[in-house]
């Protein structure tokens, strides 16, 4: 295996172990607060595991090339809605948080 392809290889492995951590980060969140930034946050991230695992086949299983490119086109419908949810879920997770600084600011004022 040559030096450019086995550094893709752990790269994306280093990619894919970030994308669970951060996952397992994001459904305890999920369980402990319950809101809806979490949820499209996890299954976003869900996706981009998804979308990892279809980038990762082809260097695992040989496929003729034609069916490389279907594997590759397949993980993009998984990467789209990775980038969208995890996006979505980044901006309602600050807007909850600017709502909660508010309210603390509030409750901190005096009287």
């Amino acid at each position: 295996m040559d030096f450019g392809l086995s550094l893709t290889l752990g790269v994306s492995a280093l990619g894919f172990c970030v994308q669970v951590v951060l996952l397992w980060l994001q459904v305890g969140a999920l369980r402990r607060h319950g809101e809806d930034s979490f949820r499209l946050l996890a299954v976003g991230s869900v996706c981009g595991v998804i979308y990892t695992c279809f980038i990762f086949l082809p260097y695992v299983v040989t496929f003729s090339t034609n069916t490389s490119a279907v594997i590759y086109a397949a993980g993009l419908l998984f990467l789209l809605p990775a980038y969208i949810l995890s996006i979505v879920g980044t901006v309602l997770l600050f807007r909850s948080y600017r709502r909660l600084a508010e309210r603390s600011n509030e409750s901190a004022q005096p009287t």
